[in-house]
């Protein structure tokens, strides 16, 4: 379509949008006044297929404006500001260039009237076959009466992107020097309560003067929301809204928020909002209590049948029991302390970002806590300006595998026996053997080299067995529960031998993370000062309890508890401030799988993911992904296709979020592909959580699986010889960098 026909388009839609909203793409370089080094405009055509750049060589130009109107022209124009030299002067030379187009596939050629449509009025100033860019134009000087000259780039249609269209008029423009105006928004206090509202204005000031600016020119937006409650993402937080014709923010849930005035597009002033809960309510602990118990599921132990009563009732057997089940069962493993943990904070977050039910909680703080040396998790409530440890009600439904609560000291009384002389802090256990025998009893466990760990003869306690950990815990009776765990770096037998403190019945159950199988002895009577006894040994799934009298009482076996099969986004804990690369792990897979898309989700708030990277099982593939807004999606296609057990991809996060929070991992769709038939494969999967520990926790653990390995001893390595960036959760020394000292003191702690 020539420009003719263009024109005939007047009253009727513009046939090219392009054309009637041109669109600034950039502004190559600032503009200072003639004389300078040559300035440049890239320009999009109407048709938004070609750049054409404008080039003023001795650096006359200004800027432009898109879209410039002119009356009874139904074309959009793109004015082109210069500066005049001299006085006199009626012309100034410029340079076109179409990227992306040969000089032969563009004309350039002016009108003097718009409005007079006839052919003869185009002056071609540049033809087709001409290979000059380089011209000497007139503008207008007075555009509000005559618009002078007209200017047209033409593409033509065998052009490498077909036809282009570009039109624009010259027009000089005098510098001056702009004072900005200030401006700022009433009211100065922008702190409400849920429900209400409040009406703000944007105010100008001139000179010293204020003036209200009318709502007519002001666009409200609300913009930076942020709710109370970490597990609510921006997106979602929803914190108010704001009617731009009359200023009146409305509050829609309790947070923070940014109340932004904007004129012509451009930010004015910005307000900080906060909405709080109500006025001068009080809490109710009691309904907090009730609500609880009510949405806090209890634990697998109480929808299993086979699960021993004495255990049941008696916290926090409850709790170790299902810390051993959770050896090799993925079912238990929501229901250890610190997985419990996480479910009471998230729900009193979701209390308190609620509208409905924040007051149960005015006047309340609840925070995290450990308890027993260190090693069990909670969480207290308690008046706001008191000591926790004095007002506090602990919500802890580990114990007994469902929701409970505290007094701090009954919560004392169930971990009175923290002495730390029952624990061996040497470090993390990274495989071994984890036990729990119940009352009345006494026990003592020695490994391979005689070293022991437990009650000896005299009453004391011997905890000479590194790596291993007990603890000794009493029901409201005074009977003794035992729970240990023991490595196996240095010994894979252990002999138990139980001793009777009292006449009674006891219970012994132990697994390892090598077999993953239960082993369950049904309770036996006991009396004072007799020994039973078991070689707890990794290879022998069915070594007999001795009882005092010799009899041999062979264990019940759960089977073997099946490893994670499928997919599975693994956990981790790193401190703020860190990086880790989590990978998403294979296993148990016979099938060739060919391809794989996938979609994965996290708490963008917790974490920044920056990278993803192949995994050992697809380093032969095609691999791509895309990062947006806190998920991943990642394809795959492998032509020979891959199976077994390994990584199919690791991804690489920054750690945002701030101690204490935490983000599940989720795989939120995965499909799969046979490779030789293209028969779809059904995939489970397994979703991890990650969590923001101190720096102190996560010390020398680079990869934030919670153990001290030789991989993260190379991970310091690398950071010494600056091949990938230091982190500072690997300086162990805390000298402010990451050397070979800091990894021989990693590698020592693994090998110990």
């Amino acid at each position: 379509m020539n420009v003719i026909e263009l024109l005939k388009t007047k009253g009727k839609k513009p046939l090219v949008l392009g054309v009637s909203v041109l669109i600034l793409l950039t502004l190559a370089t600032g503009v200072v006044s003639a004389g300078t080094s040559p300035t440049s405009f890239d320009i999009k055509d109407s048709y938004n297929k070609y750049t054409v750049r404008i080039t003023f060589p001795n650096g006359e130009g200004m800027g432009y404006e898109e879209n410039f109107h002119i009356e009874d022209v139904d074309l959009g124009f793109v004015k082109i500001a210069f500066n005049k030299s001299w006085e006199y002067q009626d012309r100034v030379n410029v340079t076109i260039e179409v990227l992306g187009a040969d000089k032969t596939d563009w004309r350039f050629y002016n009108r003097d009237e718009m409005w007079d449509a006839g052919s003869q009025t185009r002056h071609v100033i540049k033809n087709w076959d001409d290979t000059n860019n380089k011209f000497m134009l007139f503008w207008s000087t007075k555009p509000s009466e005559t618009y002078g000259e007209f200017y047209f780039v033409q593409v033509t249609d065998n052009a490498p992107s077909g036809s282009g269209f570009l039109a624009f008029l010259l027009m000089p423009e005098e510098r001056e020097e702009k004072v900005e105006d200030k401006y700022f928004i009433e009211p100065t206090v922008k702190e409400i309560t849920f429900g209400d509202s409040i009406t703000f204005s944007l105010i100008k000031q001139v000179n010293g003067k204020n003036s209200t600016v009318s709502n007519n020119e002001v666009d409200w937006v609300v913009t930076n929301e942020k709710s109370i409650n970490p597990d609510i993402s921006s997106a979602d937080a929803n914190i108010g809204t704001i009617d731009s014709s009359t200023g009146v923010f409305k509050s829609s849930n309790i947070g923070t928020c940014s109340v932004v005035a904007r004129v012509n597009k451009e930010t004015k002033a910005k307000a900080e909002v906060t909405v709080n809960c109500c006025k001068d309510c009080k809490g109710d602990i009691n309904k907090v209590i009730k609500l609880y118990q009510s949405r806090i599921p209890e634990g697998q132990l109480w929808k299993d049948g086979d699960t021993p009563a004495a255990i049941l009732n008696n916290p926090p057997a409850a709790g170790y029991y299902n810390n051993i089940l959770s050896v090799g069962s993925d079912k238990y493993a929501p229901y250890v302390c610190q997985a419990y943990q996480d479910k009471v904070m998230k729900f009193l977050y979701n209390v308190r970002s609620n509208p409905d039910e924040c007051s149960l909680l005015a006047g309340y703080e609840f925070s995290r806590i450990t308890g027993w040396g260190g090693v069990h998790l909670a969480v207290v409530v308690y008046k706001e300006g008191t000591n926790w440890e004095e007002t506090g009600l602990v919500f802890d439904p580990w114990l007994s595998q469902k929701p409970e609560v505290y007094s701090m000291d009954q919560w004392k009384f169930y971990g009175r026996t923290k002495d730390k002389s029952l624990i061996d802090e040497t470090g993390d256990l990274v495989d071994g053997i984890v036990g729990l025998v119940w009352c009345p009893v006494d026990i003592l466990i020695t490994d391979d080299q005689g070293r022991q760990l437990g009650v000896l003869d005299d009453g004391s306690m011997a905890t000479e067995i590194p790596n291993s950990f007990i603890v000794n815990f009493q029901d409201d009776e005074g009977n003794k529960h035992w729970y240990f765990e023991l490595g196996t770096d240095n010994s894979n037998t252990y002999d138990l031998k139980i001793t009777g403190n009292d006449d009674g019945t006891f219970g012994t159950v132990w697994a390892d993370s090598y077999s993953n199988s239960i082993r369950h002895y049904a309770e036996q009577t006991i009396t004072k000062g007799s020994t039973a006894g078991i070689v707890l040994d990794t290879g022998n799934p069915v070594a007999p309890l001795i009882l005092p009298d010799g009899t041999e009482i062979k264990p019940t076996v759960s089977g073997v508890i099946p490893q994670l099969q499928g997919l599975t986004f693994e956990s981790r804990s790193k401190p703020a401030g860190s990086s880790v690369q989590i990978p998403l792990t294979l296993s148990g897979i016979e099938e060739n799988i060919g391809n794989m898309d996938m979609t994965l989700s996290y708490d963008p708030s917790v974490l920044e993911a920056t990278d993803v990277i192949k995994g050992g099982l697809t380093t032969n593939s095609l691999f791509d992904y895309n990062i947006v807004d806190g998920t991943i999606k990642i394809s795959l296609a492998d032509k020979a296709g891959f199976s077994g057990d390994g990584s199919i991809a690791y991804v690489r996060f920054d750690v945002i979020g701030s101690e204490g929070l935490s983000s599940d991992l989720e795989i939120a769709a995965i499909t799969a592909n046979r490779a030789d038939n293209y028969d779809a494969i059904e995939i489970q999967t397994h979703d991890g959580l990650f969590n923001v520990i101190s720096l102190e926790e996560g010390i020398g653990d680079g990869d934030g699986d919670g153990v001290y390995t030789a991989l993260d001893a190379l991970y310091a390595l690398q950071m010494s010889v600056e091949k990938i960036p230091q982190d500072p959760v690997m300086d162990t020394n805390g000298d402010g960098s990451v050397t070979s000292f800091d990894a021989r003191s990693i590698l020592k702690n693994a090998v110990e």
